[in-house]
């Protein structure tokens, strides 16, 4: 599943994460036991959303340089899209019985089928001023557990931005967080042999070690004297970090954590989702 993020928001209104379908597959090609590539294609479904309003859409007179021009608000709109996707990426596991991996690389999106109800009169909802291809940046981590010798269960949090404009005259990129679940198979599988226990000491300075968290976060907005003007949210923070060991008393850590943050502004102008100073 994928909850929808636009990218480029434009003045005035709010766009609602609205969940879309995820399906496909990966090929993957471990160099070693941590590194490793994957390709794949998945067919994906994206539905963006505008935040409605309680009453009909309005135009607004206002002055620029002495020229009064119609000043559009956004309404109730809607553009939904379908895409073939090919992702390119690098990936780092840490071997474990539950094991971790970081992915990211690039995703390149050839789009299938569109629909648009976007009502701005500066933007086009002609098909043909819609981008069909785009490229841009994905960043996943996981977790697998092993079912059997050759099956594994798989749970991914992905968070992905493109990179191109898709409709023209306008700010919008393509965005989208994804939860994903699925199976692996490994083809092929060196067998592993048990190294002999006596070979080395069980010294917890030579182990690499994997702390898990998960929790709650508050997102604030301070640092500026309107910062009461905007309600706090609580979002879910989950991730875990990885301690290497490089002598007795030093190490390397490194992880991955995924949060979701935001505000809410208490409005008081009843179109902009803003608040009006000094009247």
């Amino acid at each position: 599943m994928n909850f929808s993020d636009i990218h480029g928001q434009d003045f005035g209104g709010k766009w609602e994460s609205k969940p879309g379908p995820v399906q496909g597959f990966y090929l993957g090609y471990s160099l070693n036991n941590t590194l490793g590539i994957q390709t794949g294609i998945n067919f994906t479904t994206i539905y963006y959303e505008h935040k409605s309003i309680s009453y009909p859409v309005v135009y607004y007179p206002i002055e620029f340089n002495d020229i009064i021009a119609p000043y559009y608000y956004q309404g109730d709109d809607k553009m939904d899209f379908s895409f073939l996707r090919v992702p390119l990426l690098f990936t780092v596991q840490i071997p474990s019985v539950i094991q971790f991996n970081m992915r990211a690389g690039l995703i390149f999106s050839f789009m299938q089928d569109h629909s648009l109800n976007y009502n701005s009169y500066y933007y086009s909802s002609e098909s043909g001023n819609t981008k069909r291809q785009d490229f841009g940046y994905i960043f996943s981590s996981g977790i697998s557990y092993p079912l059997s010798d050759k099956f594994k269960a798989a749970f991914n949090v992905s968070y992905l931005a493109g990179r191109k404009q898709f409709l023209e005259n306008s700010n919008f990129r393509h965005g989208s967080s994804e939860f994903t679940l699925g199976i692996y198979y490994e083809f092929f599988k060196n067998k592993k042999t048990n190294p002999d226990p006596t070979s080395d000491r069980d010294s917890s300075s030579k182990k690499v070690t994997v702390t898990y968290d998960a929790g709650i976060n508050v997102s604030l907005k301070p640092g500026n004297p309107d910062g009461g003007k905007y309600s706090s949210i609580l979002g879910p923070s989950l991730g875990f970090s990885v301690n290497i060991p490089l002598g007795v008393k030093s190490s390397f850590q490194t992880g991955f954590s995924f949060e979701r943050k935001g505000y809410s502004i208490k409005d008081s102008s009843s179109s902009f989702y803003t608040y009006i100073k000094n009247g």
